[in-house]
């Protein structure tokens, strides 16, 4: 499968949070509550925009009926699904991206470069921390961001974009 994301919004903010946070059973690595207590300052998002291409129609289905909330980073950060729709990406010599992240190195963009970051989680035992898969290294970059299609960066416009240089970079999720 394929992915591609854009992310935008209308700032940040901070926030206190109360803390209640999981553990995990050293015996038999079952989540628990665990019971200490606290508060701590959380910046967030507003207003966020996640834009999501996938290229396994497969998954359609999941997004008219979660089988839970969705949410974006933390549980609760709750997410909304505005619409699904199936769209084209034609393959683009060059164009400009959203605001997004491209796997570190790539010398046609500077942005922030990111610690690692699980490429997917695999999440099939209930009641068990989810295992994360692949690690790799990528880098935020800006909305309006000039690139051209090169081996190992393979750009696409989407068929509902309303800008003609608008492209997104498809990445390979698992091997």
């Amino acid at each position: 499968m394929l992915i591609a994301v854009e992310f935008e919004s209308h700032g940040r903010a901070i926030d206190l949070e109360r803390t209640r946070r999981l553990q995990t059973d050293k015996k038999h690595g079952r989540l628990s509550e665990n019971p200490e207590r606290g508060i701590a300052k959380r910046e967030f998002h507003v207003h966020p925009c996640l834009d999501l291409y996938l290229t396994a129609v497969s998954f359609e289905q999941s997004f008219y009926k979660p089988a839970a909330t969705p949410c974006l980073g933390r549980s609760q950060d709750i997410a909304w699904v505005k619409f699904v729709r199936r769209i084209d990406l034609t393959p683009a010599d060059a164009g400009e991206l959203g605001s997004t992240i491209v796997r570190f190195p790539n010398s046609q963009v500077g942005g922030l470069i990111l610690p690692p970051l699980a490429d997917f989680y695999t999440n099939n035992r209930t009641g068990f921390v989810r295992e994360a898969g692949r690690y790799s290294r990528y880098q935020y970059v800006r909305r309006g961001t000039t690139v051209r299609n090169i081996e190992g960066f393979p750009l696409y416009h989407p068929s509902d974009s309303d800008r003609p240089e608008h492209v997104v970079v498809l990445h390979k999720l698992s091997d």
